[in-house]
């Protein structure tokens, strides 16, 4: 699973950086827009560019898992068909019927591999995340221009309109700040779940699955046992 470096969107917390009661008050509203937007986009563009390389990832491993069940579904056949017309025994040597068994088993490898690695689950869960930014920021600039615009007009610059527009801007980014916990959330969870599955998955291949109370089967008291394995939830 893929470590997340996510860009926290935050603002400039600078004492020196607070307006002046003297100081260029619409100045300093716009350098908080400014980079409170520069912020979202940063977060943004993080998604995206991410999003892309899982996507081209998962598309590989798709068109692989294709490629091997075909392969692996048709070559049987194949081999009967090759052999009513040729010498079986040749055939069998040159085509093995276990390169089937083969094929499949590496089909098998590339599903294990999206799901544990979260390629697919990753790519929607990174497109979805940028929409609902792109979505938060484009309500926050009309919000934003809205105040504004009734910044301009007020002749004395309303302070009190300024201090709409800072607590705009610091619920933009509580916003932003909740949406990529919430993305981050869905991955922990995935990663948890992918652990517990590849868990379960080597407990059954050594034969010996895992119950309800962690103990193998008849490691307890006669009908103690109830093997409900680990649980699971969506990737």
């Amino acid at each position: 699973m893929e470590k997340q470096p996510r860009n926290i969107p935050t603002i400039n917390c600078d004492p020196d950086q607070a307006p002046k009661s003297d100081g260029p008050l619409d100045l300093y509203l716009k350098a908080i827009f400014k980079e409170v937007v520069e912020k979202a986009n940063s977060s943004i563009e993080w998604y995206h560019r991410n999003a892309s390389r899982k996507r081209n990832i998962g598309k590989l491993l798709r068109g692989g898992i294709v490629l091997m069940v075909a392969i692996g579904t048709l070559l049987p056949l194949f081999i009967d068909i090759v052999a009513i017309y040729q010498n079986e025994s040749i055939t069998k040597l040159l085509i093995p019927a276990s390169l089937a068994s083969f094929t499949m088993a590496i089909a098998g490898v590339f599903i294990g591999w999206d799901r544990f690695f979260g390629v697919s689950s990753g790519w929607v869960r990174y497109v979805l995340t940028a929409m609902r930014l792109i979505q938060r920021l484009d309500r926050f600039c009309f919000e934003w221009n809205l105040l504004e615009l009734k910044f301009n007009k007020s002749g004395a610059k309303d302070q009190g309109i300024a201090e709409d527009m800072i607590k705009l801007a610091q619920k933009f980014i509580e916003d932003l700040n909740q949406i990529i916990s919430e993305e981050t959330n869905a991955w922990a969870l995935e990663f948890q779940n992918a652990i517990a599955l590849m868990e379960k998955f080597i407990a059954q291949q050594k034969g010996n699955p895992p119950n309800g109370n962690g103990t193998p089967p008849g490691g307890g008291q006669s009908g103690a046992g109830d093997n409900t394995g680990k649980p699971q939830g969506n990737p």
